[in-house]
């Protein structure tokens, strides 16, 4: 069914976008986005599959990011220093599988991401409790721009929305991206500095591994109707 790629089209995402937190003033913690679909009235049921909400741990160089809808919880596990134990964790509604990611899909990805240039902006917008500036993107082939609110307090850190955004000179708090048919507007709520636990990087032992040939002809094979 063309819902069960989808969620292996976000999860995909999710694993290829981050890289993770490697920086020096906030190197443990957990930021939250709210996630607001645009178009979404004329999208129908697909829309009402999408997340409204990521979840972001991240631990020195290891970060998790996770989101749920209503048929499936996934989570992307990435170490910035070990590229290969990049894996993706679906469980669509009790099935669950650990998908180990192509390296080279992923650098294909990263290869097709904009080149940018950064225009600085005098506008100012409080966000999550921090005062955030505004960057203009400029899409050196295209010229279409993307407008980012950000603050210079959090290093840039990539996760599941804002690896292409690596010119920022801070974190970006709100912005606007583009899912398949769909435009998501990203927007950080709370940004928690405390604690995670070294078992949220690891493979739980109820989650069969598999690899992404393998788990796409199961899922089509399985859900084909």
């Amino acid at each position: 069914m063309k819902r069960t790629f989808l969620f292996l089209g976000l999860a995909l995402l999710l694993s290829t976008q981050q890289d993770a937190f490697a920086q020096k003033k906030l190197t443990e913690g957990v930021i939250i986005y709210d996630l607001k679909l645009e178009g979404a009235e004329d999208a129908g049921m697909m829309a009402a599959m999408m997340p409204t909400e990521l979840t972001v741990k991240f631990k020195g160089s290891k970060s998790r990011s996770e989101f749920a809808t209503g048929m499936s919880e996934t989570v992307a596990i990435t170490d910035s220093k070990d590229a290969k134990s990049t894996v993706v964790l679906l469980d669509i509604m009790g099935n669950k599988y650990a998908m180990k990611v192509d390296e080279a899909k992923i650098a294909e990805q990263k290869a097709m991401m904009p080149d940018y240039e950064a225009v600085i902006s005098k506008e100012t917008k409080t966000i999550a409790g921090y005062v955030c500036n505004r960057v203009i993107l400029i899409n050196k082939k295209t010229k279409e721009e993307v407008s980012i609110y950000y603050t210079p307090e959090i290093p840039y850190t990539e996760n599941s929305f804002n690896a292409e955004f690596k010119v920022v000179p801070g974190m970006p708090m709100e912005y606007s991206t583009k899912l398949s048919q769909f435009k998501m507007t990203v927007t950080v709520r709370e940004v928690k500095k405390e604690k995670v636990a070294d078992t949220s990087f690891v493979i739980p032992a109820e989650y069969k591994i598999t690899a992404q040939e393998e788990l796409m002809k199961e899922m089509g094979g399985g859900q084909g109707e």
